[in-house]
């Protein structure tokens, strides 16, 4: 038997055990002169067989799977027990309350249903009870018309008392199964929450607990990872940003967030955002949640937001950006050169050869460009056939001979261009002694890449001054 079931058998007993203290109860009446004609042995032998049929019944009636049969033995063996008891000292129903005492126990195990039926068993035997006593079979320390008057009004207090238990175990039914249902409701939404919840000591960073979640996100099932550190989880990456967190969190309390690199038990990287609270019982709750593929997305837009999508190259707006870095950085002795290039022959690619062989040249083209400058050169396609190079801390000379090797590679052999030439017309543009804004450094750097057009192109042409 487990220490449940014995609570309950332990339970069920209780009230039967009461029989010595009748006992003493019906043995002082006894010496009072309370008592009717019947012997006081036989009072004792009722009490007695009251309890062993009472417990006999308890033990079948577990036997019986219907609810209702098993509630009606117990039920039934009550009343009628503690009506013979109580009519067999005289008293009948005026010590009403014992068919209550009869009934609470069959409410505490089978539930509120079972006060209706208890109250008709009560009532029944009372009645008998009140039948015997007017066929002389029971005494009555009452006269007959006093008895079946005390009985009635007995039968209706009754009634209303076990309606009263009735309802007040309903209540307590209801409240139980809701709070079962929440505990249920809420054992279910962590269970199946694609973010991890998770238990720690506020002092360890050991694990209590930690919901399945954790199975997708590092890899680890939930049973092995109680008692395990943080640092053992997450990696010795992380360990230390953790405990960071847990320290703030000790210290001020409340409800922090953070954002931790961690790795997969593959050892691949996960991102994640933590919410953790620290509670009275010094224990931390964390909400962690996988935001690898978000930050994954805001990477990839950050980048396509500045990156040419053809190319890879930097874009207008992110050229734009460092140039006015670049001029708004410089100190007067530095210098900044801008490379305007223009590609000559594209539009015969696109109009003879299509579209599509017109953007592998711009992909060749974008290559050999960044092939042809400096490491520290920034690179970007504007839009169409023209590209951007911009030079920090470059001489006119010195930007003049990386436009040269620009054309040279622009010049080499193109494959598959049947038709075709591709070569390019540089605009080189230093600035000067005095300040300029980025428009007006591009517009020198467009004019003097249109005076190479016309000058034959395949050239470089350098700006005029600012």
């Amino acid at each position: 038997m487990d220490r449940a079931s014995g609570r309950t058998h332990l339970g069920a007993l209780l009230p039967h055990a009461g029989s010595p203290v009748g006992a003493l109860g019906f043995w002082l009446m006894h010496r009072a002169d309370l008592l009717g004609p019947a012997p006081f042995w036989l009072i004792v032998v009722l009490l007695v067989s009251s309890g062993v049929l009472n417990g006999i019944a308890y033990s079948v009636s577990q036997r019986m799977a219907p609810r209702p049969a098993r509630m009606h033995v117990r039920l039934g063996v009550g009343a009628v027990t503690t009506a013979v008891i109580l009519y067999a000292t005289g008293w009948g129903a005026v010590i009403a309350m014992g068919f209550v005492l009869a009934t609470s126990d069959v409410l505490r195990t089978d539930g509120s249903r079972a006060w209706w039926r208890g109250t008709a068993w009560n009532v029944a035997a009372m009645a008998c009870g009140q039948i015997a006593i007017a066929t002389g079979l029971a005494p009555s320390v009452l006269s007959d018309g006093v008895s079946h008057a005390v009985a009635v009004g007995n039968a209706l207090c009754l009634v209303i008392v076990m309606y009263s238990l009735g309802t007040t175990t309903a209540a307590t039914e209801h409240a139980k199964e809701e709070a079962a249902n929440e505990r249920e409701h809420f054992r279910s939404l962590v269970q199946h929450a694609s973010d991890v919840i998770a238990v720690l000591d506020a002092t360890d960073l050991s694990i209590h607990y930690v919901s399945p979640a954790i199975s997708s996100l590092l890899g680890f099932e939930p049973a092995e990872c109680a008692g395990m550190t943080i640092g053992d989880l997450v990696g010795e990456g992380a360990h230390s940003d953790a405990v960071a967190l847990a320290t703030a969190l000790n210290e001020a309390g409340g409800t922090l967030t953070a954002e931790l690199e961690v790795r997969h038990r593959d050892g691949s990287p996960r991102t994640v955002e933590v919410t953790a609270t620290l509670r009275t019982d010094g224990t931390i709750v964390g909400n962690v949640h996988d935001v690898t593929h978000q930050r994954e997305l805001e990477r990839e837009l950050r980048y396509k937001a500045r990156h040419d999508t053809l190319t890879g190259l930097m874009n207008r707006a992110a050229l734009i950006e460092a140039v006015e870095r670049h001029l708004s950085d410089a100190v007067v002795a530095e210098t900044i050169s801008v490379l305007f290039v223009d590609l000559d022959g594209f539009k015969e690619v696109n109009d003879a050869l299509g579209h599509e062989r017109g953007d592998a040249v711009l992909v060749e083209a974008a290559h050999r460009i960044v092939g042809a400058v400096p490491a520290h050169a920034l690179t970007g396609r504007l839009g169409g056939d023209e590209f951007l190079v911009v030079l920090h801390r470059t001489r006119n000379d010195e930007a003049g001979a990386i436009a040269m090797r620009i054309l040279d590679a622009l010049e080499r052999p193109w494959h598959d261009l049947p038709g075709c030439e591709i070569s390019a017309s540089i605009g080189v543009a230093t600035t000067g002694a005095r300040r300029e804004s980025v428009e007006d450094i591009l517009g020198r750097a467009d004019e003097a890449m249109y005076d190479a057009k016309r000058q034959g192109k395949g050239r470089y042409v350098l700006a005029r001054a600012a």
